[in-house]
């Protein structure tokens, strides 16, 4: 059974087959790699990603809003599945003594 769909759909999809034929099929199980990936997709350009990249620099890194850094803490996490160096250390209120 054959379908009808629209052209300019069918355009599309055969442009992306093609994307993918003639730049090499990529798959990856890394969550990090899928999260970069659709950033440069969908939102920022690879360049302006890059340059992030570079202007951040060596570590330990200070952050002015505690609540964002703790946010992208919590992402980090989620993507890489490892925690933080902070999470590893025992909160000093809930620390045995």
């Amino acid at each position: 059974m054959t379908t009808s769909c629209d052209p300019q759909e069918e355009r599309a999809r055969l442009s992306l087959a093609l994307m993918r034929i003639e730049s090499g099929k990529v798959d990856d199980d890394r969550p990090l790699v899928a999260f970069l990936y659709r950033l440069m997709r969908d939102e920022l350009t690879p360049g302006r990603v890059e340059e992030i990249i570079v202007n951040i620099g060596p570590g330990p890194h200070q952050f002015s809003n505690g609540w964002l850094a703790v946010y992208a803490q919590n992402m980090a996490e989620r993507l890489t599945g490892r925690p933080s160096d902070d999470d590893l250390l025992p909160d000093a209120e809930t620390a045995p003594r």
